[in-house]
């Protein structure tokens, strides 16, 4: 049995910048196959489009977790 890693990543109007984020984590995260991957997106209360474009990543991907905190309480909380 494999060890599962979360990488946890705090959100904050990123929306341009999620698809990006992603591609990088897989890129990195497919040659390591001794293990298996979690990416935890954490919406810090973004004003843009952020939330919904995590998601769009949840529903094609099932390693990516989503959660949505009410308002901006600053990445350290986020984490």
């Amino acid at each position: 049995m494999s060890k599962k890693i979360s990488i946890i990543v705090p959100v904050y109007n990123e929306a341009k910048s999620i698809p990006k984020i992603y591609e990088r984590l897989n890129t990195v995260t497919e040659k390591l196959t001794d293990y298996q991957w979690e990416y935890l997106f954490v919406n810090d209360g973004s004003s843009d489009e952020s939330f919904s474009e995590l998601c769009k990543l949840a529903e094609i991907d099932h390693k990516n977790k989503v959660l949505d905190l009410s308002r901006n309480f600053g990445k350290e909380i986020a984490l």
